[in-house]
């Protein structure tokens, strides 16, 4: 699943990406919800991530998203 995001992180409001996917892996079965987001004008992205196991995903997802909320991204000061 990918659908826009957007967020706001300090005082900058950001749009971006939001990617969910779930795999295996060694027969484990896992959840990842990742936000990606790219710096305006530049060739740089933020990339923030969470992943648990798929039958704990929700149950630890307010963590997470209260960790998503807490990035400070610095706008870039170049002239």
């Amino acid at each position: 699943e990918e659908k826009p995001i957007y967020l706001i992180l300090g005082n900058l409001r950001l749009s971006g990406r939001e990617i969910v996917t779930t795999y295996s892996y060694l027969g484990n079965h896992f959840k990842r919800w990742s936000i990606v987001i790219p710096r305006p004008n530049e060739t740089i992205a933020h990339i923030w991530s969470y992943t648990a196991p798929e039958l704990e995903f929700l149950k630890f997802s307010p963590i997470a998203k209260t960790m998503l909320q807490s990035l400070i991204i610095q706008p870039n000061n170049k002239n």
